[in-house]
């Protein structure tokens, strides 16, 4: 059995200063954070940020 690789769509919006994702398994040089920071969402919960890192995005634009 062939392992595929498997594949996240991302919408990326220019307009946001950093980006979350769940998945450290994406991410390139994850490190551990120098002081604690929060993540608040939009129904006002709060929740720690794990690490900070990198992601390699392969992007294709649909107007060519």
């Amino acid at each position: 059995m062939t392992r595929r690789k498997r594949h996240q769509l991302w919408t990326l919006f220019s307009g946001s200063t950093r980006h979350i994702t769940p998945d450290k398994t994406q991410s390139i040089q994850l490190r551990n954070l120098d002081e604690d920071i929060y993540i608040l969402f939009g129904n006002l919960t709060k929740r720690p940020a794990h690490g900070i890192g990198e992601i390699a995005v392969r992007t294709h634009l649909h107007n060519g």
